[in-house]
């Protein structure tokens, strides 16, 4: 684990990372073993290995923010998450 100031940085496997302040983030869960539940999941693109329903619904609550790009939008419809936001290339979000 990586700790900067209140900035914790965990990896938890392939190129999924926990980063964890105020809020908790992942990105791209990918073949994990579940865990608390997160307020924001990070996905860029639609690939197995980076985009995971299955792995996004063991960390995920009715509390979770997603951002993800397009592709990814309709294979979270049957996640209970608090809102899917989607992502375009050069854009800023705000996630909450």
């Amino acid at each position: 684990m990586l700790e900067c100031h209140d900035l914790k940085i965990s990896w938890v496997g392939h190129d999924c990372f926990r980063i964890e302040n105020d809020i908790v983030i992942y990105t791209y869960p990918f073949n994990i073993n579940g865990g608390v539940c997160v307020d924001l999941i990070l996905i860029t693109y639609p690939n197995i290995k980076h985009f995971s329903p299955d792995d996004i619904q063991k960390i995920s609550s009715e509390s979770t923010v997603v951002v993800a790009p397009q592709d990814c939008i309709s294979c979270l419809e049957d996640i209970d998450l608090m809102e899917v936001k989607t992502a375009v290339s050069g854009e800023w979000i705000d996630a909450f």
